[in-house]
């Protein structure tokens, strides 16, 4: 018989409450050949948690003060940006260990560990919105807050009964989730497949082929990359600035073909590199500045922006919640400048090289460290160079060049190098139109795919709260 009666007690008294830690990184013994599941707030990404990105060995646990979690206990995430809008919850599957930014109930009798964790999840908004501490730099819930929360706690047969239906009831919408996750897979396997057949002359039709059934000549890509070369080095010797004119030019490098050994370039194509491809202008190619050159104290709520790699890789470069820096920092910064039509690509990552373009309309900017600018010759279509960057060739290539263990990262010097399928320009403006219809598309169908997931999470949540409603 269940020691409660339909009644409403603190989470602290649920069951007994377990925290984590980190063993030495430094102590190989720790972690090399551990079978120990470690599980952090990476892992919380299913109900059910029976396993873990990192594991840790049983000398960790006897050494440290990181202890076993028992199967069937209550996870929670106390502590990670992920707070900001979700509170994961999951039951261990498992015996389980815990990272420093975890909490565990191990649930006393006559609890029903997954009505627990059900009824956590139907008030994460209020555990967010009343237990997050204030003032902290990552987003965190305070433990003895959450500790106060009033749980219901019917006997435990009814509790069973409750699990029952939500399971059978969340199991259909978990299939409808699966279905719609198994189309947002498809289209980007359509998207990495559309950039894919852009670089291989496979897209559209080849100038070539286009030429010869019009019967007429065309400017070849070796012809074009020829032509881009010879007006950048005319336009160095030309130049107005003494400074431009005492710098001696530099012949671009060429591509590497064995990095892309395999491909066999259609008729009328060539490889250029991503220096050729560049304008060749002085910081036509950069990163951005290091070290002491700009600092959090340089930050402004107002100014000249600044490009992050979270803009590259959401292509947000919204000035919204943009940080600054003041027109005479930016001056002083002036040679990691980016302007509008700019390429920007990332460069450290796992992986690295994600690519956007700055849009138009906006003001100049300042590029941040881990950031790569390529202003693309003016004789070259930007947007094909911006998809060739994003395709699977080319990210290969970045990939190989990509150095680094806790942090991947390529260097400008070694990205420079890294070659690029070149059509003849009037190609390159087609196979950009159309990867742009056919993204088009794609995007449709991701919005339409993207409101049902957040119906569906909408649903859940309307269907845990009728069954804790009281």
């Amino acid at each position: 018989m269940s020691d409660f009666a339909d009644e409403l007690i603190h989470l602290k008294n649920t069951g007994s409450w377990s925290g984590g830690g980190t063993p030495s990184k430094a102590n190989a013994s720790y972690w090399e050949g551990g079978d120990i599941p470690w599980v952090s707030p990476k892992d919380m990404k299913t109900f059910e948690i029976s396993d873990s990105q990192d594991k840790i060995t049983p000398q960790a646990i006897a050494d440290s003060p990181v202890r076993l979690v028992p199967a069937g206990s209550i996870l929670m995430v106390v502590r990670s940006g992920i707070l900001a809008h979700t509170f994961p919850v999951a039951i261990a599957k498992t015996d389980v260990t815990l990272n420093q930014d975890m909490k565990a109930i191990i649930p006393r009798e006559g609890i029903v560990p997954k009505f627990l964790a059900y009824q956590l999840i139907s008030q994460s908004t209020e555990i967010l919105t009343n237990c997050t501490k204030t003032g902290t730099t990552v987003s965190s819930v305070e433990t003895k807050l959450l500790q106060s929360l009033p749980v219901w706690i019917p006997d435990a047969t009814k509790q069973e009964e409750i699990v029952a239906e939500l399971d059978k009831q969340l199991s259909r919408l978990d299939e409808t989730i699966s279905t719609l996750q198994g189309i947002q897979l498809k289209l980007k396997q359509a998207r990495t497949s559309i950039l894919k057949a852009a670089v291989e002359g496979r897209l559209v039709e080849t100038e070539a082929e286009l030429s010869k059934r019009q019967g007429r000549s065309f400017e070849s890509g070796n012809k074009l990359l020829g032509r881009t070369l010879e007006k950048r080095e005319l336009q160095h010797h030309a130049d107005s600035s003494k400074e431009q004119r005492s710098r001696r030019y530099k012949t671009p490098i060429n591509p590497d073909p064995q990095s892309v050994d395999a491909l066999k370039l259609p008729q009328g194509w060539t490889l250029a590199s991503v220096q050729q491809a560049s304008s060749g202008d002085r910081y036509s190619l950069c990163i951005g500045p290091f070290g002491s050159n700009l600092k959090v104290s340089d930050y402004q709520e107002s100014g000249v922006p600044l490009v992050f790699v979270r803009n590259i890789r959401a292509e947000s470069f919204s000035l919204e919640d943009a940080t600054f820096v003041t027109p005479e920092k930016a001056a002083e910064l002036s040679a990691h400048t980016a302007r509008p039509g700019d390429i920007m690509i990332t460069k450290m990552g796992d992986p690295p090289g994600d690519s956007a373009i700055y849009p138009q309309g906006l003001p100049e900017a300042v590029i941040t460290a881990d950031v790569i600018k390529m202003h693309v010759a003016p004789t070259l279509s930007t947007r094909y160079i911006l998809y060739a960057l994003r395709s699977p060739l080319l990210r290969r290539q970045i990939l190989f060049q990509t150095k680094g263990v806790a942090q991947k990262k390529v260097s400008l010097e070694r990205f420079e190098k890294i070659a690029i399928p070149l059509p003849p320009f009037a190609e390159q403006e087609r196979i950009a139109e159309e990867v742009d219809r056919r993204f088009s598309v794609l995007d449709q169908v991701d919005t339409t795919v993207n409101a049902s997931l957040r119906r569906c999470g909408q649903l859940r949540q309307a269907v845990l709260k009728r069954a804790f409603g009281g």
